[in-house]
Order: structure tokens, then C-alpha cells, then sequence
């Protein structure tokens, strides 16, 4: 059974190692790695000042989120699992538990900028593809995706 909890200050080395983990599954070489790391470091600074949870099983760390305010909604800005755990059935409940997250904030939208190895599963889970962003420590185009709330009455 999964659990969630506030990702704690505290948790910061954990989570950027589950954070590298989970990138470096899909392949990526260590100079991309390396390029990348400063994006994929979870500072404490970070998870007090934003909205981050932690997936557990057992009362252990399989995967994070974290939800940041934009103009009319949410950017989910991080959503890791651990390696291990790709394809389990997790990913899915920790989506279920940004939406739903999302929406007790009153989000119109939810927005990310996806890795491309996971277009599938934002695209299984009903987001809409909106775009293009280049992020600016690789250079690589990251496709954009929304999901719509309407209204939260």
C-alpha cells in the first residue's frame, strides 16, 4: 500500500539520489548526467518552500512530487519514482495524488515539462501534449503537457 507524506527538508540527499536514479534509467550517459545534475538537485530549501510529497511502501521512499503555483494552476515540477518501481502501478497513484492535490488548491490546470521517455505515461493519464519548452542545462526540447480541472465547485 502506498502512503503519502511532506517531503521534509531533511530529505533532500534522499530525494535528489532518487531524483538521479530515476533519470538515469532511461539510458542517459554519465556526461548528460553530469550536465543535468544541478537541475536534479533537491536543495531543503526547496521542499519548505514548495508543495513536495514523498510515495512510500512499507515506509520506504519509492518516488516524489512536487506541485509550484503558475498563473491559473499548478506546475507539477518534479515526478520521480524509483527505478524499480517504473511500470508498477505507482506512478499512476502518485499522479492520482498530485490531481487530487491540485484540485483541494483550487488548480484550473496542472502543467509539466516531461521528460521524453515518459510522453507515454503523461499521455496515458489524459494530459494533453501543449508544446515545447529547450531547458536550459541540456539544450534538449522537453514536450509540455496540461491537464485541465474546469471548475472546482
Amino acid at each position: 500500500m502506498i502512503t503519502f507524506r511532506r517531503a521534509s527538508p531533511e530529505a533532500a540527499d534522499e530525494l535528489t539520489a532518487l531524483t538521479l536514479a530515476s533519470k538515469a534509467h532511461w539510458g542517459y550517459d554519465e556526461a548528460f548526467m553530469e550536465v543535468a545534475r544541478p537541475s536534479l538537485t533537491v536543495t531543503p530549501g526547496y521542499l519548505e518552500a514548495n508543495d513536495c510529497w514523498v510515495a512510500e511502501i512499507d515506509g520506504k521512499t519509492v518516488g516524489w512530487f512536487s506541485l509550484v503555483p503558475i498563473p491559473d494552476g499548478l506546475l507539477l515540477d518534479n515526478f520521480f519514482l524509483l527505478p524499480a518501481n517504473i511500470g508498477s502501478g505507482v506512478g499512476r497513484q502518485m499522479w492520482e495524488e498530485a490531481v487530487q492535490r491540485a484540485r483541494a488548491q483550487g488548480a484550473k490546470r496542472m502543467t509539466l515539462e516531461a521528460d521524453p521517455n515518459a510522453s507515454g505515461f503523461y499521455e496515458r493519464m489524459g494530459a494533453r501534449l501543449m508544446g515545447g519548452v529547450t531547458a536550459p542545462d541540456t539544450g534538449r526540447e522537453l514536450p509540455v503537457y496540461e491537464i485541465e480541472f474546469g471548475s472546482n465547485v
